[in-house]
């Protein structure tokens, strides 16, 4: 999960790059499938059913034209949850992401 969700971030500036500098569709909440967001990109995508798989739980994505952020609950400890954001932010944080930041 951790690993899935950290090696989103440079797929995620690959897709700002070649979508004019935007990470395009709104997604709030746990909507990860915003048709025209970054999260719909097949690489992005396939990490995060891949990682809710493992945690058997369901991610929870924010995104606007220039901010992300994705967290998921941990398999070995529900109440604890990975995050990634487009600022660098990575690790564990205590509830779901509210906006497109971890807040680390």
């Amino acid at each position: 999960i951790k690993s899935n969700l950290s090696s989103l971030r440079t797929q995620a500036e690959l897709f700002y790059d070649e979508n004019s500098r935007s990470y395009a569709a709104i997604a709030t909440n746990d909507d990860c499938a915003v048709v025209g967001s970054l999260f719909v990109d097949t690489i992005i995508a396939g990490a995060i059913s891949s990682s809710e798989e493992k945690s058997g739980n369901t991610a929870t994505c924010y995104a606007d034209s220039d901010t992300w952020a994705i967290s998921l609950p941990l398999k070995t400890d529900p109440d604890t949850h990975w995050c990634v954001d487009n600022t660098g932010g990575v690790g564990e944080i205590g509830d779901p992401i509210t906006s497109t930041s971890c807040g680390l």
